[in-house]
């Protein structure tokens, strides 16, 4: 197995400097297996690895908008449905309360690896990445690098992912003799294949299913995971209930030799770090993100600060504090203007609320932002270094997001000054 998605940086590029890995074994052995399922499969995409982009594919013909880009049988895809017919999944239809779609198939993949080339799924399990470049794999001095946002959400997945192995491994030791061979980086592993990989199918109602807002419905799809991510690509992803395949139509067009893409979601670059472990170069959905505590700094400059923090409170407004190089987020755009209101204004502060602010509000506003700002720009400086070339593979990633939240700071504050 080899180093996959995962581990780099991404760019939307059409470049066609590529080197083909079409000839390599487990791309022949994986094409030769999916064709044995069925016939019809449309592979034609070619595995290449890119300057850019590293792993990816590349269509050898012209693709038109509006075109199917993959198309493989259901009976390719890894869903619980697949688990749950396998000797493992006899076992985990006895777990109560029951597993989500992502622990299932995660469980499930420790045990198909472990079986070797004897394995149904060894074709496709011979060309996932070996480690993964998200958070679950930092050590705590890599974690210390990245920026403090995305250092309290990498450490609560860590402990999120280890509390799941660990009541997972519980209830395997009581069921399964060979419970041994579930280790933490086993599982590790297999939850980051699964949580990288995968593609949403919706599933049928399960007894032996829990679903959660973080981990509902999903499968593994071999060769269509070999697609990289861009901020810009359109498709259209369904499991088509006529052909029983599941389809990627483009809305883009390719030029022989191109890369093709695929959109997960707009997700900033701290989202694609933590879910998917790489970051996009000018990736337009960048935020800086605040905190309440951050709000702090002004309060000594605030008039009846407990009341507008109780207005504030009451809205919910504390939530999404964000900007981008060139505005401010609803939320922290219109919780400025509370903190800016007048002793007259707070007396109608619901008016202010829905936007009717007075000029001598805006300037205070603004004033308030560029302070905010300039306090985070201070914060942010101390996790930048220049020694790029002493920082490992983790913490060099890191400094790239550290580099997303100056340029943001840097943007919008120069847009404040003019």
């Amino acid at each position: 197995m080899r180093s996959g998605r995962c581990s780099r940086q991404r760019n939307r590029s059409k470049k066609k400097f590529s080197v083909s890995h079409a000839s390599r074994q487990e791309y022949v052995q994986l094409k030769k297996w999916m064709n044995s399922l069925d016939n019809k499969c449309n592979i034609d995409l070619e595995p290449c690895e890119f300057i850019e982009t590293g792993r990816g594919l590349r269509t050898n013909k012209a693709i038109h908008k509006g075109e199917i880009i993959v198309s493989i049988p259901e009976c390719a895809l890894i869903t619980p449905d697949t688990v749950f017919t396998s000797d493992i999944g006899q076992v985990l239809k006895e777990c109560v309360p029951p597993l989500t779609p992502q622990r299932v198939l995660s469980v499930f993949l420790v045990w198909e690896v472990e079986k070797g080339a004897t394995s149904f799924w060894y074709p496709y399990i011979q060309t996932l990445p070996p480690t993964f470049s998200t958070p679950l794999y930092f050590t705590r001095q890599e974690l210390a690098r990245l920026p403090p946002n995305v250092y309290l959400k990498s450490n609560t997945e860590q402990t999120r992912v280890q509390d799941i192995f660990e009541n997972i491994r519980t209830f395997l030791r009581k069921h399964c003799s060979d419970y041994d061979i579930f280790t933490y980086e086993k599982f590790r592993w297999a939850w980051c294949v699964v949580n990288t990989r995968s593609v949403y199918v919706k599933t049928l109602e399960s007894p032996y299913l829990s679903k959660t807002d973080r981990e509902t419905n999903v499968a593994l799809a071999p060769y269509l995971d070999l697609l990289n991510h861009s901020a810009e690509a359109k498709i259209e992803a369904r499991l088509n209930g006529e052909s029983g395949r599941y389809e990627i139509v483009t809305g883009d067009s390719y030029q022989k030799y191109d890369q093709v893409f695929i959109h997960y979601n707009p997700h900033s670059n701290d989202e694609l770090f933590i879910e998917y472990g790489f970051t996009l170069p000018a990736n337009p959905f960048n935020v800086y993100e605040f905190t309440a505590d951050d709000l702090e700094i002004l309060r000594s400059s605030v008039s009846n600060w407990d009341r507008k923090m109780d207005i504030i409170a009451d809205m919910k407004l504390k939530n999404d504090l964000t900007c981008s190089i060139d505005e401010m987020s609803w939320n922290l755009h219109t919780l400025l203007r509370i903190t800016a209101m007048s002793c007259e204004e707070l007396q109608r502060w619901s008016a202010v609320y829905m936007g009717e602010v007075s000029q001598e509000n805006e300037v205070k506003t603004r004033n308030f932002a560029k302070v905010l700002i300039k306090m985070a720009l201070v914060k942010n400086q101390k996790y930048l270094v220049s020694e790029r070339d002493t920082l490992s593979e983790h913490e060099a990633l890191a400094l790239t997001l550290v580099q997303d939240k100056q340029h943001i700071l840097e943007q919008m504050l120069n847009g404040l000054l003019n």
